[in-house]
Order: structure tokens, then C-alpha cells, then sequence
């Protein structure tokens, strides 16, 4: 009997540790008594690419094959600024400037799943890393410190809702490649 159970899956960038421990030292430094609302789990950090929503089997299939066809460089990426998005209540820790490779892993991935029929957010892509949702109180704050983070691969995620809340779990990470890898030698 084929599997039916649909899945809510989504592509990120998912830390290791240090950027974790980084990224949730900053938050309790610089805006942890600043503002009220549900504090985004430690252990779900991560810098969404595309949501793709609650997807069949075969479409989560989809998603994966169509990942693995994505050729983009490593690259770093600094979490240097406090923003928020007023109307969803949301807020985040994110770049001040977008590094060039982060775009266009964004757009290889657009290009490539389109395929499996799956529909994409049209809003404009703004990287971030929620620290709060259903924020009442942002009072705009200096980052304390820097998170510097060296992209080197990226994920398909799933949310589970369990009894103590959504839990993020990696179903594939996907390698980027060192930018040499790009370059020909001529032999």
C-alpha cells in the first residue's frame, strides 16, 4: 500500500552548534527582556529558502531529486542586525547584506523545483532567523555580537507537531560546493 501521509517540509539553512549557541547568546544578551511573545525553540533555528508546505510522498520525492541537481558555492553569511515583521508578528535575526551566493541558491532552488508542481511564496525573499513569534513589545536594539556562519550545504526539513510544540527535523542535507570546484584547470 503506498504511503499517503503528506509531509510539511521546507528548505533552510540549518546551523551546527556554534552558530546555535551564537545565535541564541545574542538574543538572550540584546533582546531577551525587551520583548514578549513564544521564543523560538534553540533547536529550530534555521534561515528558511523555500517553504513548500504539506506535500504527498511523491512531491517530497520531487523536491529531493530536484535538490540534489543544485550546483551553488559555500559561502559565509554574518547575522548582524534585529528587524521584525510587524504584520506576522515576527522577530528575527538577520543579514545586513545579502551575500550574492545565498541569492542565487535561492533562485537555482526555484528554478529546479518548480517542477514538482509544489506553489512557491511570491513575496520578495527576506533571509532570517526567527528568535520570536507573536512578538508584543520590539524595542529595536544593537546586535551584542555578530553570528558569522559558513554556509556549506543546505536542507529539506520537516515540522512536526508534537505535544510540546513544532520540532524541525533534517530529512536531506544537500553539499555546496568550494568555489575552486567552479573553476577548470586547462589540462
Amino acid at each position: 500500500m503506498p504511503d499517503t501521509h503528506h509531509k510539511r517540509v521546507f528548505f533552510a539553512l540549518w546551523p551546527d552548534e556554534p552558530q546555535r549557541d551564537s545565535i541564541y547568546k545574542i538574543y538572550q544578551k540584546s533582546i531577551y527582556k525587551a520583548s514578549s511573545g513564544q521564543v523560538h525553540q534553540r533547536g529550530n533555528f534555521h534561515l528558511t529558502l523555500h517553504f513548500l508546505g504539506s506535500l504527498t510522498p511523491s512531491q517530497v520525492d520531487c523536491a529531493l531529486q530536484q535538490a540534489e541537481k543544485v550546483m551553488s558555492e559555500k559561502f559565509d553569511l554574518t547575522l548582524d542586525s534585529f528587524a521584525c515583521f510587524e504584520k506576522a508578528k515576527i522577530l528575527y535575526l538577520g543579514p545586513t547584506v545579502i551575500p550574492p551566493q545565498l541569492s542565487e541558491l535561492y533562485e537555482k532552488l526555484t528554478d529546479v523545483i518548480s517542477v514538482c508542481e509544489v506553489p512557491l511564496e511570491s513575496r520578495r525573499y527576506q533571509p532570517h532567523v526567527t528568535l520570536v513569534r507573536k512578538f508584543k513589545d520590539f524595542q529595536p536594539s544593537e546586535v551584542s555580537q555578530k553570528v558569522h556562519w559558513e554556509i556549506n550545504k543546505f536542507a529539506l526539513l520537516e515540522s512536526i507537531s508534537t505535544a510540546n510544540g513544532v520540532q524541525y527535523k533534517p530529512l536531506q542535507f544537500f553539499p555546496l560546493r568550494d568555489h575552486t570546484q567552479s573553476i577548470k584547470m586547462p589540462t
